[in-house]
């Protein structure tokens, strides 16, 4: 109120409609209802329809919300216009009918599409983006007013690159049948946005426009690094983890749905089997989805969001509130990513656990040549330690990890970039039908270049296959030549270059496994204990209550609690031997039975029992006195010197160890 009337006070009426008619924000870079007419209908301002001048009229009030292109504010645009109409109307200026024919219009319908107006513009995606985030920042009645210099982050020559390779997978969207592909790159080092690509062809109508890559999306299974086995990896009190340990991949219904189970609330793998006892390495490797939700489960929701968020996914869960969402979001599904954020996360692990914000301006001057903004590096902010960075990038870049799921994928392009080192990890996000594919991802990042690729239609409908073979070809075609053709000739990479492993890392052998292990992991913070466990020799089983003893052996194990299941993980069990199975006895013993002594020879007969006979021994009086070969059928044993009284007793073993005697008193 206070400034309209200083308004009125400086100037006439004349002169204020002046100023909205030429002056004013009409959306956009458009300054003017002349400008507006040209570019939202084509024509000049004194040939616009009642409807078209009415919609122009509206704009001034709010132009970043009610720009015509902001979809988002199309059903304000339209109500305002309406009110205009109606005000217009009461006052006299049209009659009823021309207000209601007005009203009829379908104006938005009419107006141009967005693209036409920035012909021969360069990665049209990322210099609107550039340039929203500057009137959000500055206002945009001063970025309108003109006259700024503004030197931004993008590398052209990574830009046409990520052109290419976005127009390489668009050969392959038929084995899909999608319609869209966004991409966006980030200098590992700085932080900076080199390149962007918002769509599949910035001049696709409806939707070429849109930059999917600041677009909240699903990110599926990308997310497990950054919000599952990052936190579980980081140094806590009680039990500690590294690649590997073990999380039992198991049915977890019930914890994943919140106590309910039934056929509608299911958490299975893609490949809907269940591996057991598998490590960490695997899990991430094969992206197997029960292992990471019990990660989750085990750092806590909160506390995993919260280091995502600090690693550069500041949108990911940020617009839903905490009772909205549950373990699903360990597996990348019911929040949305914004595709840029996700490569710098990509690029915080890279750097080893440090956080440096994304960059896109380099230094904006005003006409007078004064600086109003420069980038400046910096060291970043150290979320996790280096050696768990190391552990991630070690599972993401290691083919071997992940055949289960992928078989021939594994070492193949996309996974593999020919000549580059890089860690990757795919996604993909289900329709209300789990069984049909919505998104498909792929994240990519080496020691100089973290990026991100999303693949999909540009309305969220399902896709025809699970094919990640789109987002594959589209990394592959920017990864090798952006390190080759542009960072090598730059000195910002080499072939050959890797991760190096920081001090603490130790290699050790735990639960039969071969892996890398933090400084913190020990004895002590293994989790593990030990338990001696008895088996029957023979069989190799459990030993039970009728197991004879002389079959029994005590082996020592080695035993991990599952920390969401309780299941009990063993280690250290001898090769054969089968912890699961109990000794059941079906065996069969040996049977003996003397039938006779005189003058020194012994007559017994034997039945042998499951195992091939293996030796008798004849004892008398307790002192054993002939050992010897033994046969099924009738034995004869001489040369034993016994008298009346005497106690005879003959044992009979098999090749199983098991035996069985009989005695026999000397008449």
């Amino acid at each position: 109120m206070i400034l309209a009337i200083e308004v009125e006070k400086m100037y006439s009426k004349e002169q204020i409609i002046t100023m909205y008619l030429n002056e004013s924000p009409y959306g956009g870079r458009r300054n003017g209802v002349e400008s507006a007419a040209q570019a939202y209908f084509g024509k000049s301002a004194k040939d616009l329809t009642l409807a078209e001048a009415s919609l122009l009229a509206a704009i001034p009030n709010n132009p970043a919300v009610l720009n015509p292109y902001n979809t988002y504010g199309n059903e304000a645009l339209i109500a305002r216009q309406q009110k205009t109409l109606n005000v217009m109307c009461e006052m006299g200026y049209i009659t009823e009918q021309e207000r209601d024919e007005a009203k009829a219009v379908n104006v938005l319908d009419t107006i141009l599409p967005e693209t036409g107006q920035y012909e021969n513009i360069k990665a049209p995606h990322f210099v609107l983006e550039v340039k929203k985030q500057l009137e959000e920042k500055y206002g945009m009645k001063t970025m309108r007013a003109g006259g700024f210099t503004i030197k931004t982050t993008l590398d052209i020559r990574a830009q046409e690159m990520a052109e290419a390779a976005v127009a390489e997978g668009a050969k392959y969207t038929y084995m899909n049948k999608s319609d869209n592909i966004a991409m966006s790159a980030v200098d590992v080092e700085t932080g900076q946005v080199i390149a962007m690509v918002g769509s599949i062809d910035w001049k696709k109508d409806i939707y070429g426009e849109l930059n999917a890559t600041t677009s909240n999306l699903e990110p599926g299974s990308t997310i497990k690094p950054i919000l599952d086995y990052g936190p579980l990896f980081m140094q806590r009190d009680g039990q500690n983890y590294g690649p590997g340990s073990i999380l039992k991949d198991e049915n977890i219904d019930k914890l994943y749905c919140g106590g309910y189970s039934g056929s509608s609330c299911m958490l299975r793998n893609a490949s809907n089997k269940f591996n057991g006892n598998i490590t960490i390495r695997k899990s991430l490797g094969n992206s197997l989805n029960i292992p990471a939700v019990k990660a989750l489960y085990i750092n806590g929701v909160q506390n995993s969001l919260e280091i995502a968020h600090k690693l550069g996914d500041w949108s990911y869960c940020a617009d839903r509130d905490e009772a909205s969402y549950g373990l699903a979001i360990g597996i990348g599904s019911g929040c949305g990513v914004k595709g840029v954020e996700h490569a710098n996360a990509y690029a915080s692990i890279s750097r080893g656990g440090v956080y440096k914000p994304l960059a896109y301006v380099m230094e904006m001057k005003n006409s007078a040549g004064d600086i109003s903004e420069q980038w400046t590096d910096t060291e970043g902010e150290r979320i996790y330690d280096e050696q768990v960075a190391y552990m991630l990038e070690s599972i993401l870049s290691d083919s071997s990890a992940r055949t289960i799921t992928f078989g021939s994928q594994a070492t193949s392009f996309g996974f593999n970039v020919n000549g580059v080192v890089t860690g990757s990890k795919t996604g993909t996000t289900t329709t209300t039908n789990a069984n049909v594919t919505k998104d498909s991802w792929m994240a990519s990042f080496s020691t100089a270049i973290a990026m991100t690729v999303w693949n999909g239609n540009h309305d969220g409908s399902g896709l025809s296959s699970s094919s990640n073979y789109v987002v594959r070809r589209v990394t592959s075609s920017f990864m090798e030549p952006v390190h080759k053709q542009l960072y090598a000739s730059e000195g910002k990479w080499k072939s050959g270059d890797t991760w190096s492993q920081p001090s603490g890392i130790q290699k050790l052998t735990v639960n039969g496994q071969n892996d890398i292990w933090p400084s913190w992991y020990n004895s002590k913070t293994s989790g593990a204990t030990k338990e001696t466990l008895v088996f029957n020799s023979s069989n190799k089983k459990l030993a039970t209550n009728c197991t004879p003893e002389s079959l029994k052996e005590s082996v020592e194990v080695t035993v991990m609690t599952d920390p969401v299941s309780g299941t009990k993980i063993y280690s250290g069990v001898p090769d054969g031997y089968d912890r699961e199975a109990e000794d059941d006895c079906s065996y069969v013993t040996p049977t003996v039975a003397v039938s006779g002594y005189n003058s020194g020879k012994l007559t017994f007969g034997v039945v042998k029992g499951s195992a091939s006979l293996n030796a008798y021994i004849v004892y008398l009086n307790g002192t054993q006195v002939k050992t010897g070969t033994v046969i099924e059928g009738t034995n004869e044993v001489t040369g034993i010197s016994a008298a009346v009284g005497d106690t005879i007793r003959v044992m009979v073993t098999d090749t199983n160890g098991t035996s069985g005697s009989s005695e026999y008193k000397v008449k």
